[in-house]
């Protein structure tokens, strides 16, 4: 239930942010970058939830938010 909660929390958040066009710190597979997020979208093939950050497809779950 906790889990649910903070995913929850930050799809709001990362929602949020796209709105507000504002700059992120996000820690990936990939390392740490800076950006903004473009599209946060379902997959079609796993329906996974996703977000595009600097032209690349993350799953939400794979990614923490730094700042």
């Amino acid at each position: 239930l906790r889990e649910l909660n903070l995913f929850r929390e930050k799809i709001v958040f990362l929602n949020t942010a796209q709105k507000e066009y504002r700059i992120l710190k996000f820690h990936t597979f990939d390392g740490v970058l800076e950006s903004r997020v473009k599209k946060i979208f379902r997959d079609k093939k796993t329906d996974y939830l996703m977000v595009t950050l600097n032209d690349t497809n993350y799953f939400i779950s794979q990614i923490r938010i730094i700042n």
